[in-house]
């Protein structure tokens, strides 16, 4: 493991916080008993930022954040060069195999060994969420017809399924973002002919998505004058959390004032839904949300194991007031 010097240090606190460094911080690291030594550094830092191998510690190690023009420069260097390696691989299909991007003189930019279980060999994966919306955003650019045979060849591949289930998210994503009528049928199915659960989004202005950084920044923009309630104009708009992947929401859609679905996009058999995330979204937003609706958007492959009941938390685990939800949750299969 290499040496890191100061810049990457900085860099690599502004990656696992949500704010910068505090003064504080920065001189609690300096004063550390092995900070000046180079043989124990780099260890000291992967401990506390272990995102740092192989790729993001690639990521810092190729941008120079000593000045801010340094910084920009060097970031969109690193970036063509990242597109040119999807670019690559989209012309090939997804079959120049994911393999060949890990070897010992690969770039390792879009591509990471996962160690199994044992940590005597790896998988190779898709890097990161965001380096799968990269490549669905330019293989849907290119043809939408061969993106979505890429998402199927990934989809095929138990190594890459969570880079199939990102470019899902995608497809999901640009779905709502168009807006139109959508029907759910309520889990658990026991009678196929029970009306489904209709809802409706409003097509997103110039196809950007709402976005929320933080519950209370989701609750500032849906909240409505006064402070009391729901705005009727954020009715029927998707919101998306932005640049993180928020516990149990892959979106949202207030059906109306009182209703708030939440979704979960997944080509997982089963699909758990964890209290923490919803808990701290429904302690931002008003008191005036009444129902709550967990909808599953999964493809058509998945509809048989959706027509069972998922875990999904209780009312009095999700509700900070005490008050009693009513909970429901819906199945909305993605057709091909």
């Amino acid at each position: 493991m290499c040496p890191r010097e100061w810049p990457e240090i900085f860099a690599a606190y502004c990656l696992e916080l949500e704010e910068p460094p505090v003064q504080d911080q920065i001189n609690k690291l300096q004063s550390h008993p092995d900070f000046g030594h180079p043989g124990q550094r780099g260890a000291t830092v992967f401990t506390t930022f272990s995102c740092l191998d192989p790729v993001p510690r690639t990521c810092l190690e190729s941008i120079d954040v000593t000045s801010d023009e340094s910084y920009n420069e060097s970031l969109e260097i690193y970036l063509s060069q990242v597109d040119r390696e999807i670019d690559g691989f989209i012309a090939h299909g997804g079959r120049e195999t994911i393999e060949h991007m890990v070897h010992q003189e690969a770039s390792h930019r879009i591509a990471i060994m996962h160690p199994t279980r044992t940590g005597l060999s790896y998988t190779a994966r898709i890097i990161t969420r965001w380096m799968a919306y990269r490549l669905y955003d330019k293989a849907l650019k290119r043809s939408q017809h061969d993106c979505f045979l890429l998402f199927k060849h990934l989809s095929c591949q138990p190594t890459l399924r969570s880079a199939a289930g990102w470019f899902f998210e995608g497809y999901v994503h640009d779905w709502f973002l168009q807006g139109g009528t959508f029907d759910a049928d309520e889990i658990p199915i026991i009678d196929s002919m029970a009306p489904p659960l209709e809802f409706n989004t409003t097509k997103a202005k110039s196809g950007a998505p709402n976005y929320f950084t933080t519950p209370g920044n989701l609750a500032d923009q849906v909240r409505e004058i006064g402070g009391r309630g729901i705005n009727p104009a954020v009715v029927q708009r998707y919101f998306l959390p932005h640049s993180q992947n928020y516990p149990s929401v892959d979106g949202l859609i207030f059906r109306d004032v009182k209703t708030l679905l939440l979704l979960q996009i997944t080509l997982a058999q089963q699909h758990e839904i964890k209290s923490p995330g919803v808990a701290k979204l429904l302690k931002a937003l008003p008191k005036t949300i009444k129902n709550v609706y967990f909808v599953f958007v999964v493809p058509e492959d998945r509809a048989e194991d959706y027509s069972k009941a998922q875990p999904v938390p209780g009312s009095g685990t999700i509700n900070p007031t005490g008050e009693i939800l009513h909970l429901r949750q819906f199945r909305l299969v993605f057709r091909e």
